[in-house]
């Protein structure tokens, strides 16, 4: 097993042993090292550190979190690179932030259901003796896949004041080690958690909302929606609802009960292919949203990376007041 030392900013080494193929993020939180994380795909950057020795497979990361000469540099991010061999790893912050005070909270979760809903997602229940678990509506979880060290990251979909399971809308991947467990999962099955992360939430609304979801990227919005928050500000929201295909929309039943509580949502369906007699829209999500509402707004934008960028830009035509906007990005794994 390669042996990794964590050298922090402050000069406190802490030296753990990383299983094999394990990244150096799995590696330290088995050890009880907290690394700054974020997205947990390699896309978001805040892992960023320096192998001042050592070998390493870099894994799969995004040029725009990690440029080729920052990786020439030795620069690598934790939540991807695996250590072919004794490594030393120079962290950026001190070990304070890492070993201590704010920890990382890691439990032991039970799968009370597990059902296919829609064309392509998963939605998993899970129980646990930490419930009411405390986080903020549109955060996420770390979820390991039983029999593998593997994690993957997915977004709350129940608000933490909920007396239910914690719940998870998962694509289903060919090949994804999560969507293969979850063919074979059953009621009783145990798994880990870690969370909350994330700095997706709901803020308290100053005016209008607009949510622009693509695929599951809509789980972080149905927290949002069921927050009390909502119930006590009463807001107008707009959520922009995208799917590849009429049959790939799910959590119907949520939005039909959200709708009724919250008389001031306005919720938009749109796949980009549907079937003979649908009436409503279709086409690209982003070309729906409107842009000529007054008053400040708030925009809440979940999905794939191109989504994201194409909403950016049309909101860049609001025409109302103050617009702040807050991102999360959904990668497949």
């Amino acid at each position: 097993m390669p042996t990794v030392n964590f050298v922090f900013e402050d000069g406190v080494m802490r030296s753990i042993q990383a299983l094999s193929g394990e990244t150096l993020y799995s590696a330290a939180l088995r050890n009880r090292i907290r690394l700054e994380t974020d997205c947990l795909e390699g896309a978001c950057a805040t892992c960023k550190m320096r192998c001042a020795d050592g070998n390493w497979d870099h894994g799969d990361v995004s040029a725009d979190a990690l440029s080729p000469a920052e990786a020439e540099a030795g620069m690598l991010l934790a939540c991807q690179a695996r250590p072919l061999g004794d490594c030393v790893i120079e962290v950026p912050y001190a070990a304070r932030f890492a070993l201590s005070g704010a920890a990382v909270k890691e439990f032991e979760a039970r799968v009370v259901a597990v059902e296919r809903t829609g064309a392509s997602v998963f939605r998993l229940d899970l129980e646990t003796a930490e419930q009411p678990l405390s986080y903020l509506p549109g955060q996420y979880a770390h979820l390991q896949v039983p029999g593998t060290s593997l994690w993957r990251s997915y977004s709350f979909a129940t608000p933490c004041t909920s007396h239910g399971p914690l719940q998870f809308f998962i694509r289903a991947l060919p090949g994804g080690a999560m969507s293969e467990y979850l063919q074979r999962a059953k009621p009783g099955d145990l798994m880990l958690v870690a969370g909350p992360f994330g700095h997706f939430y709901l803020r308290r609304p100053a005016g209008r909302i607009v949510m622009v979801a693509g695929g599951t990227g809509l789980a972080p919005m149905l927290a949002m929606l069921a927050s009390p928050v909502l119930e006590e500000t009463a807001p107008q929201v707009d959520l922009y609802f995208g799917t590849r295909t009429q049959a790939d929309l799910f959590g119907l039943d949520r939005l039909d009960v959200l709708a009724a509580a919250l008389p001031g949502l306005s919720i938009h369906l749109v796949p980009t292919e549907t079937s003979p007699g649908w009436q409503g829209k279709s086409g690209l999500v982003t070309d729906h949203v409107r842009t000529a509402t007054d008053g400040p707004c708030d925009a809440y934008l979940c999905g794939p990376p191109g989504m994201l960028d194409a909403a950016q830009e049309r909101l860049t035509q609001w025409q109302g007041g103050p617009l702040r906007i807050f991102t999360e990005k959904f990668l497949p794994s």
